[in-house]
């Protein structure tokens, strides 16, 4: 079992992921080796966990491996259970058969019913779990947090080295980071509306994504076709380290999002380091990510799965960010509920009231904003 310690926490590395992700690729398991990963996954987890004797079992997603282990060290351990839901899995994932779907759906509906506690990052999902029965006072609201001083450094050399190595010149940045996966990421969206955005601006403007995923090839496919590609860098994965100077060149960063449940459950960290860069965001009016842009005036909310809007946003946000030197210090202020200290407060906090047998229904059970 390998270990490794980052910011004085001791991480056990014990088990595959259901997925293997090489280089800019994400590999999908078939379905007899999958049941095998997630057999071995589920049990390698619950001897470590028991191994170390917890006192609370947090499981990040009731994903079947996750929480199976989770069940079992807690049940051996008379330790709490807690369990995170931060998406829709069935829809949020890729799976290759009704019977993944199915099986995703019954751990995601019936496993929090099973915990002393129940953690989310958004409204949505909050109401979902009290609408599934569970009790208001065992479910919290905690967002992610955002280390601010990671995202406050910059690196002006360093900086100027990505502008050059990426021929962004002189040319407003627009930025995308995430996976490359179709199923629940619509870049596709992005690139119709940067095709308009091309026809609707003087300005020489550019396209920067990061990251990887299983639809790369075809999003490269797609930015050919609507003759954007020469606007376009698709850099694959980089560095954590460097998303901080990422968001610093880049003018505005986009999340394109759908109106759909998929989209309304998740609550996006990446919105919340852009800001933290100081670096303004676009994306769909839908789930929370009104009052994560401080209703708009760190951002552009437009109308969710529309090109047309989407191209206008970013139009609209190049603009005023070019325009408004102090759109950097509003980003900066608006992120200062979502700090790895105020989060963590509130984590705790719930972790004290589930170790008493109770959680009481107040503050610290509502998101910050």
């Amino acid at each position: 079992m390998r270990q490794a310690v980052q910011d004085g926490v001791t991480i056990h590395y014990v088990a595959q992921m259901h997925v293997r992700k090489v280089h800019d690729t994400t590999l999908y398991y078939g379905r007899l080796h999958l049941f095998w990963l997630v057999f071995i996954a589920a049990l390698r987890m619950t001897f470590a966990a028991i191994r170390l004797q917890p006192d609370i079992v947090h499981v990040g997603k009731p994903h079947p491996q996750n929480s199976i282990a989770g069940l079992l060290a807690s049940r051996w351990c008379r330790a709490r259970l807690l369990v995170d839901c931060d998406d829709l899995e069935a829809t949020s994932n890729y799976v290759t058969s009704p019977l993944q779907v199915a099986i995703l759906q019954w751990f995601e509906h019936f496993v929090p019913k099973l915990a002393d506690g129940v953690t989310t990052h958004s409204a949505f999902i909050y109401e979902r779990l009290l609408a599934s029965g569970i009790p208001g006072r065992n479910v919290t609201r905690v967002p992610s947090a955002v280390d601010a001083g990671l995202f406050l450094q910059s690196d002006a050399a360093l900086a100027a080295h990505w502008r050059r190595a990426l021929q962004l010149d002189h040319a407003y940045v627009v930025l995308y980071t995430g996976t490359l996966s179709l199923a629940n990421h619509p870049v596709d969206l992005l690139l119709h509306a940067f095709s308009m955005v091309q026809q609707g601006t003087s300005h020489p403007t550019v396209l920067v994504i990061v990251g990887g995923g299983k639809d790369l090839v075809q999003l490269k496919q797609a930015a050919l076709e609507l003759g954007i590609m020469s606007h376009c860098r698709f850099t694959g994965r980089i560095p954590y380290s460097l998303m901080p100077l990422f968001y610093t060149i880049a003018n505005c960063t986009v999340d394109p999002v759908a109106a759909d449940d998929t989209a309304r459950a998740r609550w996006p960290l990446k919105i919340i380091e852009s800001l933290a860069c100081g670096t303004p965001v676009v994306t769909g009016d839908v789930g929370d990510r009104r009052s994560m842009l401080a209703d708009g005036r760190v951002g552009v909310l437009v109308a969710p799965g529309n090109a047309s809007a989407l191209a206008a946003g970013i139009i609209a946000m190049l603009g005023r960010a070019a325009a408004s030197p102090a759109m950097a210090a509003a980003c900066r202020q608006a992120i200062a509920g979502y700090t790895i200290d105020v989060v963590t407060d509130q984590l705790l906090a719930f972790y004290a009231q589930i170790g008493r047998g109770r959680v009481d229904r107040g503050a610290s059970n509502q998101p910050p904003g």
